[in-house]
């Protein structure tokens, strides 16, 4: 019958009725065991207080028993006392009197409200009893040594009050010791009890665990058979490939339904193959047109980067112009004072001759129009020969060993036109005989974007402000380049992301977002160094970059990076 109806039951019926039960007793134990311990320790706690309590006042009894004896004992021994010294040892004695008389009725009325009074009502009586004799022969004893007669007062003392004092004494000890072993008897009871309640726990639990078992063997027995069945279906279909074969089904609880829930799964996947091969066959067209759009976004980048260097390279050849203006007009100047001079003789001379004076005038104006002329081509040919070498450096890929101080003086000189429009100043500390095998033209690409990037960003605003290029040697076979400016620095929030390609705080305002792309490229790609940077907000932004004195011998190959890029 149990067989029967266990079986009809659902799975997860089965594992409530399981885990109801085991759980019905566990909390059937714990109830019971933590009801029972809670009553226990409430008692032992009231007990073990109401015995502190009555502990201290036997305590209190036993030192107004001392004052007592003390004050009379004095009295009676010390004869040289006067009559106002005893008369205070006998008013001392009355006040401990009236000390042990009120602990006394504390006592009394805590023994009253109890129940059971037991042991503790007789020790409490002989207590009384004895205290009234002690007290007695006490005042007597005090009254014999106010009257002068110490003698009688020591005798009292000796044959009945100090009899009297042992027995009350004992009577008290006796009441604190009575004390002590109630409180030892609520210990072992709580002892008891724990011992028994672990029993009953021990037994319920193993009880317990018998039934869980049963449960659990029955429950395993009746979801592995179908179980099984349904696996080695689900391995046959896999090794054949056959999704037109279904497990068949013979029940309806949770198993069944697990097993319509498989066939419908093999119908949806028969559906999803054919599917799936289509949505395969759009996502790799996807790819394909994917790769096309990276491509072409490619070719747009490095078109942009072409063009930046391009109007880069106009701006420096406007600046250049602009530079030679005045060196090539004042030869023009001097050539045009040396040609009227030239006149001028010619038609003195004409006229009246040629006079001393007049010639020595002529060649003066001669000497100084041919100096004029002279240091202006000379400056013309400097600038020419300057920007010659740096446009060649930036437009090939020439390598070459040249001074770090002379290319850096000549990438100054080209962006001399630049600053002086500006009212910042650049200052260069540099190391006489530093010298790379490495490509020039991408080291003028660093420092211009560099030096343009602190213009447009971190002086923007500004009437004032100091760039300082540090370069001295590094680690053995490296060089260290520190670039430095007392800006308006980089916020904290953008400093991820200012070497990434096309960002620009200036967007729309003419900024690429690809200078500082363009100078790590060039300093990890073709220079083969590393670059780092170090900002806070209204003091400045450092880059500090360590330079191989030695390129690598692969950079520049493939010219596919933004900052290899030739200009045209």
């Amino acid at each position: 019958m149990f067989d029967s109806f266990f079986e009809s039951m659902s799975l997860a019926r089965r594992l409530s009725l399981g885990f109801i039960s085991v759980l019905t007793l566990l909390l059937a134990v714990a109830i019971t065991s933590s009801y029972a311990l809670k009553l226990q320790g409430e008692r032992v706690q009231r007990i073990v207080q109401v015995n502190n309590i009555k502990t201290a006042l036997a305590n209190d009894l036993m030192d107004s028993i001392n004052e007592v004896a003390i004050r009379s004992r004095s009295a009676a021994l010390f004869t040289e006392m006067d009559h106002k010294q005893l008369q205070l040892e006998f008013n001392a004695a009355m006040v401990a009197k009236e000390s042990f008389l009120r602990t006394e009725r504390k006592l009394n009325a805590m023994l009253a409200d109890e129940s059971s009074l037991g042991p503790e009502r007789t020790v409490l009586a002989d207590i009384f009893a004895a205290k009234q004799r002690v007290f007695s022969e006490t005042e007597e004893s005090l009254g014999q040594a106010l009257a002068a007669d110490n003698v009688a007062a020591v005798l009292t003392l000796s044959n009945r009050v100090r009899p009297a004092e042992i027995q009350l004494r004992a009577h008290v000890t006796a009441l604190i010791d009575l004390q002590a072993k109630i409180s030892e008897q609520a210990s072992r009871d709580v002892l008891a009890l724990q011992e028994k309640v672990l029993i009953a726990v021990g037994v319920l639990v193993c009880l317990a665990l018998g039934m869980g078992g049963t449960i659990a063997w029955r429950i395993t027995t009746s979801v592995t058979t179908p179980i099984t069945r349904m696996q080695m279906m689900m391995t046959e279909i896999a090794s054949s490939q056959d999704f037109s074969r279904r497990v068949p089904v013979d029940r309806m609880d949770e198993i069944g339904l697990s097993l319509v829930a498989f066939n419908t799964m093999i119908e949806k996947i028969q559906e999803s193959s054919l599917l799936l091969l289509q949505r395969s066959n759009d996502i790799q067209t996807m790819h394909n047109e994917l790769n096309t759009s990276f491509e072409q976004l490619k070719i747009a980048k490095d078109e942009l980067v072409r063009s930046e260097k391009l109007a880069a390279l106009g701006s420096l050849v406007a600046g250049i112009a602009h530079e030679l203006n005045t060196p090539i007009g004042n030869g023009l100047m001097a050539m045009s004072t040396v040609c009227d001079a030239l006149g001028s003789l010619r038609s003195e001379m004409a006229a009246k001759g040629l006079q001393r004076k007049t010639f020595e005038s002529f060649l003066a104006t001669m000497e100084t129009a041919s100096d004029i002329a002279n240091r202006s081509l000379n400056r013309s040919a400097e600038l020419v020969r300057s920007f010659k070498q740096l446009s060649l450096d930036q437009a090939t890929d020439n390598r070459r060993t040249f001074s770090v101080k002379e290319q850096l003086n000549g990438i100054l000189l080209m962006l001399q036109p630049t600053l002086k429009k500006m009212p910042y100043q650049v200052e260069t500390v540099v190391a006489e005989d530093l010298t790379m095998d490495s490509f020039p033209g991408a080291l003028a690409q660093i420092l211009t974007n560099l030096v343009n990037n602190a213009l447009i960003h971190g002086f923007e605003g500004r009437d004032h402000g100091r760039i300082l290029i540090q370069i001295e040697p590094g680690a053995p076979g490296f060089l260290t380049l520190r670039f430095a400016d007392d800006g308006r620095g980089i916020p904290e929030k953008i400093m991820p992301r200012i070497f990434d390609p096309f960002f620009t705080t200036k967007m729309g305002q003419g900024g690429s977002g690809l200078g500082l792309h363009i100078v790590y490229n060039a300093v990890t790609v073709t220079l083969g160094g590393t670059i780092g940077v170090a900002s806070e907000p209204a003091c400045g932004t450092v880059f500090t970059l360590t330079l191989p004195l030695q390129a690598p011998l692969s950079a520049r190959q493939g010219g596919n990076t933004g900052a290899d890029t030739p200009i045209t």
